[in-house]
C-alpha cells in the first residue's frame, strides 16, 4: 500500500495547488466580457502536442483529411486582444492588455500519430482517433477524461482526483495505467492491452467485453468488476473495496482483501 499512498498524497497536493491557481484565473477575468471565437490553421503540425490548461475543457481529434487546425473558444478584454499560437509544441495564448484570456473550449484538429500530452483543473479532456505514437498522457484534477478509437500507443498513463475517465473502442496498447483519488475508470470494448496498472483509494474500476493480458490494481476503498472479459492475470489488493468478477475468463487469480467481499461468477 505504500506505493498508492505515495500516488494518491503527490494527487492532492497537485490538485491543491491547481485549485490555487483556478482561484487566481478567476479573480483576474472578471473583466473579460467579449466572446469571441477563432480557427488555427496549420500546413503541418508538430509530431507533440501538449496542452495545459486550468477550467477549459480540451478535445484533441485525429484530422484524417489532414486539415490541421485548434478551434478556440474564449473571452477576452477587447476585440483583438487575445493571441494563440502553438510554440515549442505546446498550445500557447497570452493578451495584449495583460489582462488575461478565458478560455472555455480548445478542439484540436491533429495528426493521427500525433503524441499528445493533455492536463486541466477542472475541464474535460476528450482524445479521439490517434493512432501509431508513442504516448498518450493525460493529468486532470476534477475534470472528466474520455478516450475512444485510441490504437497502437506504446503507453496510456490518466491521472485524476475527483474526475471520472472512461476508455472505449481502445485496441493495442502495452502499457495502460490510470491512477485517481475518488474518481472512477470505466473500461469497455477494449483490445489488445499488454498490462493495465490502477491505483486509487475511493474510484472504483469496472471493466467489460476487454481482453488484457495483466491487470495489477490497488484499492484502499474502491470497488472492482470484470465482466465477459478476458484476462490472463489479475492480482488485485484492497482494503475494504468489493471485487466482482462474471462471465470472465481469467487465468491467474491473486486476490488480496482485508473487509472487502470477493465474488466470482
Amino acid at each position: 500500500m505504500k506505493k498508492i499512498n505515495l500516488t494518491i498524497l503527490l494527487l492532492v497536493l497537485l490538485s491543491c495547488l491547481a485549485l490555487s491557481a483556478m482561484e487566481f484565473n478567476i479573480q483576474n477575468n472578471n473583466n473579460l466580457k467579449i466572446h469571441s471565437k477563432k480557427k488555427l490553421v496549420f500546413k503541418e503540425f508538430p509530431e507533440k502536442f501538449t496542452v495545459d490548461l486550468v477550467s477549459s475543457d480540451v478535445k484533441i481529434i485525429a484530422s484524417k483529411d489532414k486539415n490541421y487546425s485548434i478551434l478556440i473558444d474564449y473571452y477576452e478584454y477587447t476585440k483583438g486582444d487575445a493571441n494563440f499560437g502553438v510554440v515549442n509544441s505546446k498550445f500557447n495564448y497570452s493578451s495584449k492588455s495583460k489582462k488575461g484570456v478565458a478560455i472555455q473550449t480548445v478542439i484540436a484538429y491533429v495528426p493521427e500519430n500525433c503524441q499528445i500530452t493533455a492536463e486541466t483543473v477542472s475541464g474535460d479532456i476528450l482524445v479521439s482517433d490517434i493512432n501509431k505514437t508513442s504516448s498518450l498522457l493525460i493529468n486532470t484534477t476534477s475534470g472528466d477524461v474520455a478516450l475512444s478509437h485510441i490504437t497502437n500507443i506504446a503507453s496510456v498513463s490518466i491521472q485524476t482526483v475527483s474526475g471520472d475517465a472512461s476508455v472505449n473502442n481502445c485496441s493495442n496498447i502495452p502499457s495502460l495505467k490510470t491512477d485517481t483519488v475518488s474518481g472512477d475508470i470505466t473500461i469497455s470494448d477494449l483490445k489488445s492491452v499488454n498490462d493495465l496498472i490502477h491505483n486509487s483509494s475511493s474510484g472504483s474500476l469496472t471493466i467489460g467485453n476487454a481482453f488484457i493480458k495483466n491487470i495489477s490494481s490497488d484499492l484502499v476503498s474502491g470497488d472492482i468488476k470484470i465482466s465477459n472479459s478476458t484476462v490472463y492475470s489479475l492480482d488485485a489488493e484492497s482494503v475494504s473495496g468489493d471485487i466482482t468478477v462474471s462471465g470472465s475468463k481469467i487465468n491467474k487469480k491473486n486476490f488480496d482483501s482485508v473487509s472487502g467481499d470477493i465474488y466470482i461468477n
